[in-house]
């Protein structure tokens, strides 16, 4: 019998399905566990989005072995055969999202007002990443800077408010993305102006 390589080995959607529908009662940790090659982010992700969509449900916690609650989820869609697909938006993408969505209700804020404002009960937004998206904005032109000794203070600079997705920055690059334009933006461009 051949030896499986990392990419023939069971991952992705249509496995996390497989393994949900076989075990009825599951943790995420259930489902990484049963699956090669994934990130556990991923397979979160994919869990939260089946829950969401009804697919499973949250029945309570049950402790990992470290002591530590994890939901537990119950199968309530059995008879589908092939995986749901989700546009599932990773943790940074949506708390880039809520920031960006704070941003624009307020009129004047430090990091430290657009984190408070920006998090929620289901995803909390730190300090640190709030600093980090706000220095990006400012870079790309997207943030004024109204005060520039600390705490630095900033304002939405509306005519790059292109519509109602966040701009989007990965760690360690110099270029993000404008989601609703569809287009690069260069983290310079203030420079430019």
């Amino acid at each position: 019998m051949p030896k499986l390589r990392i990419d023939d080995r069971p991952h992705g959607p249509a496995h996390y399905w497989k393994v949900m529908r076989q075990l009825g009662f599951f943790t995420a940790a259930d489902v990484h566990g049963r699956s090669n090659g994934a990130s556990r982010g991923s397979v979160i992700r994919y869990v939260r989005a089946c829950a969401e969509a009804g697919y499973c449900e949250s029945i309570g916690e049950r402790r990992s072995q470290k002591g530590r609650p994890m939901p537990l989820y119950k199968m309530v869609e059995t008879r589908r055969l092939t995986a749901p697909t989700f546009h599932v938006e990773s943790d940074r993408g949506r708390r880039q999202q809520q920031l960006w969505n704070a941003a624009k209700a307020l009129k004047s804020f430090t990091a430290k007002e657009l984190a408070i404002t920006a998090s929620t009960d289901s995803v909390a937004v730190s300090l640190a990443m709030s600093c980090q998206y706000c220095t990006r904005l400012a870079s790309a032109g997207y943030l004024w800077i109204e005060q520039e000794r600390q705490p630095r203070r900033y304002r939405i600079n509306p005519a790059r408010i292109s519509g109602p997705l966040a701009p989007s920055f990965h760690r360690n690059s110099s270029v993000g993305i404008d989601r609703n334009l569809r287009q690069p933006v260069n983290l310079n461009e203030s420079e430019r102006s």
